[in-house]
């Protein structure tokens, strides 16, 4: 569903830019067509939902099918599709290391404050590991100004 929802946020971003591109009856298309999607998932799924332990599960499966057609539908129509796939899948790196992090968080440390401070830690490790990666402009711009302060 992380997936789904992840899909989501960034088709929708693309969304607009192919709106600003004045392609919005191919937006439109794709839009219905991931709701259609979501509906279908839905109903194919209702019968499933007497197992209470799968319910909520079965519930947003149609949302992430939603999400990855939405995201799916804009990167066939723009044309950077490519593009859009490498920084995808750099962004898999930071992404993974954050699991990694969390799974031996959740195993090493019991307290609340000592897991919380370790996320955040975690976070920022991840995040200027993402930034090194996706923007390496601004990575070693901000380098060096720290290093020019020192």
């Amino acid at each position: 569903m992380a997936l789904g929802l992840w899909a989501a946020t960034l088709g929708w971003i693309l969304i607009r830019i192919l709106n600003g591109a004045g392609r919005n009856f191919a937006a439109a298309a794709i839009i219905v067509s991931a709701y259609l999607v979501n509906i279908v998932v839905n109903l194919l799924t209702s019968y499933l939902l007497t197992a209470h332990e799968w319910g909520t599960l079965l519930l947003g499966l149609g949302e992430a099918a939603r999400g990855i057609v939405l995201l799916a539908g804009v990167m066939i129509v723009l044309g950077s599709r490519r593009k859009l796939l490498y920084l995808m899948f750099l962004a898999c790196f930071p992404a993974a290391l954050m699991a990694l992090f969390s799974w031996q968080i959740h195993e090493v440390l019991t307290g609340p404050w000592q897991r919380l401070f370790a996320g955040g830690f975690a976070y920022l490790v991840c995040l200027a590991l993402s930034v090194a990666m996706l923007m390496p402009g601004v990575y070693i711009a901000a380098f060096a100004r720290v290093r020019g302060r020192l």
